[in-house]
């Protein structure tokens, strides 16, 4: 057949190794990576492939010779992290797991090859035929157990249905502006740990018309948990407790992008004003802090190139960050730019009208991590964001937390006056302080912030410990009559 003289003769197996990495990543991301996104991936490492093939060519005068050369190349690029993290765990050898030893091995090992290959007379046919039938036998294998899997790990998000608008056309909708303070820790946890009274921000909100509550409570305390919690108004029951994936991490970032928040506010006529570090619906994230793996970065954050980015730029930044002030100011900056964005998008949606109303999530990554400016908005010190002195990151992060405070009261004032106070504003944290340590006992980051300011007024509904998984069914209750029941307020410490 003339099909199997071709796969007998050419090093199909080049290729055939990039669609069995991205075939076998799928088949544990099933339904959470974008096809486009894995073609375009594919695409790139083609023309990788290419470039490797035709300079192995060049110097072997034998196809099949600089096939295996260039299978071997991609294997160590793309399977780089699986082959690291493999040898950790083994006694005796996880020592060969650190970059030099394991590119000293690689390095080594194609020198070898090349030469036994160039003094080689051989045509290494076998070899490319048992290549080719490996990597076909494997993709084989991965595309039936995705078919057999379904699509059924896509299906985690519902599109709003089950909640009532019993006001009907009856009744104004409000904008509502869904404002989120990154690891901003509550006042019990301040006053408590950190000897600090937050009661001016909380009484600037009630001088204002808002409810602040008074013991808020997160029920997740990973951003992406409980971000997804908050807008599904729901537990996440598949969500193994103290054991999260990167699987769990894309499959909360899912419920994210397709929550019955916006779903139902949608099928209510509003507008989607999407500012956040998340993707919604069609809508992009605003910016990327780089704290989660999503999408195609699911299996490519474990390649070569993502693991060398991701760890030679850290110790950079903590052993060379003076000598190369550029790799933390890069980091720095990103987010420096990403904050002020979202503050000036969410300015600028309260200053347009469009006869719809508007639902606008802004998600401001502070007082999170880089510490960027102390109480009197004076730059930090980069050293505050790596050091291991607990106590002074407790203080650049207070201070940090003091000029947040000030940045989101003015925030909050604009859109006081831009909406005439016809706006429903929520300002509240995803959870606390992740890194606070007690006589060398992590504390728990449940207690949050939690405000909101309702155009009537009427908060008869809200109670002292709400906690976010609870907070749209109290606001949609108060708004739309919506009968929602109130789930259990309590913490899974992932």
């Amino acid at each position: 057949m003339h099909f199997v003289r071709p796969f007998k003769k050419l090093p199909l197996h080049s290729v055939l190794i990039i669609i069995f990495f991205l075939t076998h990543g799928y088949s544990e991301y099933i339904g959470l990576i974008p096809f486009g996104d894995m073609l375009y991936y594919f695409a790139i490492q083609l023309l990788v492939a290419s470039l490797f093939f035709l300079l192995f060519l060049g110097l072997l005068r034998s196809a099949g010779k600089a096939g295996i050369l260039t299978t071997l190349v991609l294997l160590f690029s793309l399977f780089y992290g699986a082959i690291a993290d493999s040898l950790k765990v083994l006694p005796f050898l996880g020592v060969l797991s650190h970059y030099r030893y394991l590119f000293s091995i690689f390095i080594i090992g194609i020198i070898i090859l090349f030469i036994y290959l160039k003094r080689s007379p051989g045509t290494f046919q076998r070899a490319t035929v048992y290549l080719n039938c490996v990597f076909t036998f494997l993709i084989i294998y991965d595309i039936g157990f995705i078919l057999l899997q379904g699509s059924s790990a896509a299906h985690v998000a519902s599109n709003g249905t089950g909640i009532n608008d019993k006001h009907g056309e009856q009744r104004k909708r409000p904008d509502i502006y869904f404002l989120i303070m990154d690891e901003y820790s509550g006042s019990g946890t301040l006053r408590r740990y950190f000897n600090y009274d937050n009661s001016a921000f909380e009484h600037n909100f009630k001088q204002q018309g808002f409810y602040v509550a008074a013991s808020p409570q997160c029920n997740y305390t990973m951003t992406v948990y409980s971000i997804a919690s908050t807008l599904s108004m729901d537990y996440l029951g598949w969500l193994p407790k103290g054991q999260e994936s990167a699987a769990d991490n894309a499959r909360a970032n899912k419920v994210i992008s397709d929550n019955k928040v916006v779903g139902f506010l949608k099928q209510n006529g509003y507008e989607i004003h999407n500012y956040s570090i998340f993707d919604i619906g069609e809508q992009p994230s605003q910016f990327d802090p780089g704290l989660f793996s999503f999408r195609l970065k699911l299996i490519t954050s474990k390649t070569l190139l993502s693991r060398m980015d991701k760890d030679m730029s850290w110790i950079l930044r903590v052993y060379l960050g003076h000598t190369f002030s550029w790799v933390e100011d890069d980091l720095r900056q990103r987010f420096r730019d990403g904050n002020e964005r979202i503050i000036n998008l969410t300015k600028s949606a309260a200053s347009t009208t469009s006869g719809r109303p508007k639902f606008v999530y802004a998600h401001l990554m502070m007082p999170h991590k880089p510490f960027l400016y102390d109480s009197l908005g004076r730059g930090m010190s980069m050293d505050m964001d790596t050091t291991s002195n607990s106590n002074a990151e407790n203080n650049a992060y207070l201070q940090y937390l003091v000029y947040s405070n000030k940045v989101v009261t003015g925030l909050v004032n604009e859109l006081l006056k831009k909406t005439k106070g016809e706006a429903v504003i929520i300002v509240m944290s995803d959870h606390g302080y992740r890194s606070l340590f007690v006589n060398g006992k992590s504390i728990e980051p449940v207690n949050n912030f939690n405000a909101v300011y309702l155009p009537e007024h009427d908060y008869s509904r809200f109670y002292e410990s709400i906690s976010n998984v609870n907070q749209f069914r109290v606001v949609f209750n108060s708004l739309f009559k919506s009968d929602l029941p109130l789930l259990p307020d309590s913490c899974t410490c992932d």
